[in-house]
């Protein structure tokens, strides 16, 4: 199958770019620069160039959380985000919907205090316009959300069953803040 994606030099995309390719999956990656293109054609990739703005950086000087920090963020290693994307694919019949969840609600105070430990930087939790201010109108919403998730029929449907370790646990071991 000929499948498209963005983000494929990134670190979950290249992941989902490997198991697809070593599936025997044709896949067509996205790439913003020509060191992107370089590396995804001699990974035997085909290459659409493109150019994504980015949002922003590290500028508030503060890892930041809305509230008590109790609500939740599902989860889910890279690695195992490709097997299961490549089983939906392969499996999951057109027009089908699946959540690759390995965790289903890390606490975004955990997940905060984890980034701030990691990059050296205060934890806390500001007021309502600050916290308006610190994550933008794009992503301040969604950041209080409490949006956990189930796998329990990805798992059942496409026999997924994740096995890397949980987020905090690859943010620390794994070069996330390096």
């Amino acid at each position: 199958m000929r499948v498209f994606v963005t983000g494929a030099t990134g670190f979950i995309g290249s992941e989902i770019v490997r198991e697809l390719r070593e599936a025997g999956h044709e896949v067509l990656g996205l790439a913003r620069s020509e060191a992107s293109a370089e590396r995804l054609e001699s990974a035997g990739v085909a290459v659409h160039r493109g150019d994504l703005t980015d949002t922003g950086s590290l500028t508030a000087g503060v890892a930041a959380y809305v509230g008590d920090g109790a609500n939740r963020w599902s989860a889910v290693h890279r690695l195992d985000a490709a097997r299961v994307f490549r089983l939906a694919l392969e499996n999951g019949g057109p027009g089908a919907r699946w959540h690759a969840v390995a965790e289903e609600g890390v606490p975004m105070r955990a997940i905060t205090e984890t980034v701030g430990q990691g990059l050296g930087l205060p934890v806390r939790s500001p007021g309502a316009e600050e916290a308006r201010a610190h994550f933008g109108d794009f992503l301040g919403p969604f950041v209080a959300f409490d949006n956990p998730a189930s796998s329990t029929l990805t798992r059942e449907a496409l026999g997924w069953s994740p096995r890397e370790i949980g987020l905090l646990a690859d943010m620390r071991e794994n070069g996330y803040f390096s």
